[in-house]
């Protein structure tokens, strides 16, 4: 499919199903973005809550490999709007996005972003915006406390090398 010169080329998904689990495979690829998703996993669902696991998964952009951690796990219930994530980390090379959850109490959950080294001149290939020439290096981190309700929001982000057009501000 072809939307606003974006291609998308015919995605696959396929799953085994089991009583209350099941095994995934989805992968999508786009030349327009330079871009190639997959990934493999295992489903389980208990009562009302959903938990994700991933593994030999990665997202591919302009020939960037970003490898997603062995077995990280997203655990979700949206009836009393629990999500707790275990290490969702993206690498490639020295850059990392690290996705973790850490429980304060029963009822405060904190997801953290970490950001390692994340060089700014991915984002623009991904979201056509080459032109202007974007670059930098993004170091930090970002935490929401609560997320269905942003209780707090905290970040500590730092900006190496900031250029757009060229021109370093």
């Amino acid at each position: 499919a072809t939307k606003e010169n974006i291609d998308i080329k015919a995605p696959s998904f396929r799953a085994t199903l089991g009583r209350d689990k099941a095994s995934f495979s989805f992968k999508v690829k786009s030349d327009t973005l330079k871009t190639n998703v997959t990934l493999y996993g295992n489903a389980n669902v208990k009562s009302d809550t959903f938990a994700l696991a991933f593994h030999d998964s990665f997202i591919t952009i302009e020939k960037q490999k970003w490898k997603l951690k062995q077995n990280c796990q997203i655990t979700f219930n949206p009836n009393n709007q629990y999500l707790f994530v275990d290490s969702l980390a993206f690498r490639y090379h020295n850059q990392a996005l690290l996705l973790r959850s850490k429980t304060i109490n029963p009822k405060k959950v904190v997801q953290e972003l970490d950001i390692v080294k994340f060089s700014i001149d991915s984002i623009p290939k991904v979201f056509g915006l080459a032109a202007y020439k974007l670059g930098g290096v993004i170091d930090g981190n970002l935490a929401v406390t609560n997320v269905f309700d942003i209780e707090k929001l905290t970040s500590n982000v730092k900006i190496a090398k900031l250029k757009a057009m060229d021109i370093v501000l």
